[in-house]
């Protein structure tokens, strides 16, 4: 279960570092857009680049955590609980912080949600998994 822990936590990291930098971009844009027809402030530039950046931040922590899951089983699988969990704290907190600019928090969670799902896997799959014993 360790190896099946190992392949989804690589694949999740690789799906959140492209979710993260695509949301963020996406997020960015349209708020650029908003801004130069004068239709709300400019916060959600703010709100997208730090959601980005912090999807961004817990995929490599889950990529490492996915590399260390063989070797040191509780370490990894805790990094790789770090992006579902920290990662729907930070996103929850960014959207009190700059509010739901036009929709900019759903948008957040619906890219989140297919990574931290398969982090989420991964973690179950690491605890349940049996740490091989050095001889």
């Amino acid at each position: 279960m360790l190896k099946a822990s190992f392949i989804l936590g690589l694949i999740s990291g690789i799906f959140g570092i492209i979710t993260g930098a695509c949301g963020g971009f996406a997020g960015m844009c349209g708020a650029a857009v908003c801004s130069v027809f004068k239709e709300s402030d400019t916060g959600g530039v703010d709100a997208a680049f730090y959601t980005g950046i912090v999807l961004i931040i817990l995929s490599i922590a889950g990529i490492v955590g996915a590399g260390l899951v063989q070797k040191e089983k509780i370490v990894g699988t805790i990094l790789q609980a770090s992006y579902p969990v920290v990662g729907f704290i930070s996103i929850m907190v960014i959207g009190l912080v700059f509010g739901n600019v036009k929709g900019l928090l759903d948008l957040a969670l619906y890219i989140f949600a297919l990574p931290a799902l398969l982090f989420a896997i991964a973690t179950i799959l690491g605890f349940l998994g049996k740490a091989k014993k050095e001889q």
